[in-house]
């Protein structure tokens, strides 16, 4: 599903901004309110990052082929 504001879709800093509180801990990821104020997202940016998640994270990360 591709969200209303495709124009804005989450990118890369976005996906950093949202990855870097999850591994702080400071806040339930779920607390969209506390999330926007720590990260300066939207709440829709944050719903599409949850939403979204792994197919960010392969396309945001460097993945090492062995």
């Amino acid at each position: 599903m591709t969200p209303k504001f495709k124009s804005k879709l989450p990118s890369k800093e976005d996906f950093k901004q949202y990855v870097l509180v999850q591994l702080s801990g400071v806040t339930n990821m779920f607390d969209i309110r506390k999330v926007e104020e720590l990260t300066g997202l939207s709440s829709e940016k944050i719903i599409y990052i949850m939403e979204h998640y792994k197919e960010l994270e392969d396309k945001y990360t460097l993945k090492l082929k062995q």
